[in-house]
């Protein structure tokens, strides 16, 4: 998980509720000091693609991590049949349904983000994320 020595984004959060959604990234700038980077986005998908992003430039191996996360967890005959993210666009919905992958996807860095997504299926990549860049979820009671 988290060392001491790690320099870097060390945790996230990222608050869905309300008018407006809160991305907060925790960096460990040395040994003793955080800082804590606050950003307000107009809507959910923009808050995900937000962290998203940031994980992706500052960790150079969390887009094959996030990645094989995600595809470990989309079962073709289970409740989730959809990826949430993918290499491809077309790999993110059913061979059925290319007309959302062209519509409901937007690129993020080097791989595609699912627009189509509720509530739970957004904090459940968010959960996802985490997994994969090895960050500390922190909460909203967190002292920033």
């Amino acid at each position: 998980m988290i060392t001491a020595q790690r320099i870097g984004i060390t945790g996230a959060y990222v608050g869905l509720r309300g008018p407006q959604s809160l991305v907060v990234i925790r960096r460990k700038v040395d040994r003793r000091l955080d800082r804590y980077d606050a950003h307000k986005r107009r809507d959910q998908i923009d808050a995900v693609k937000l962290v998203l992003q940031t994980l992706a430039k500052e960790i150079p191996v969390f887009t094959q991590k996030l990645l094989a996360v995600d595809e470990r967890r989309c079962q073709p005959y289970g409740h989730r049949r959809n990826r949430y993210v993918a290499a491809e666009r077309e790999q993110l919905y059913r061979p059925s349904r290319k007309d959302l992958a062209q519509q409901r996807s937007i690129k993020v860095e080097d791989f595609w983000l699912a627009t189509c997504l509720g509530p739970t299926q957004k904090r459940e990549l968010i959960s996802e994320a985490y997994e994969a860049a090895g960050v500390e979820r922190l909460s909203s009671t967190t002292e920033w």
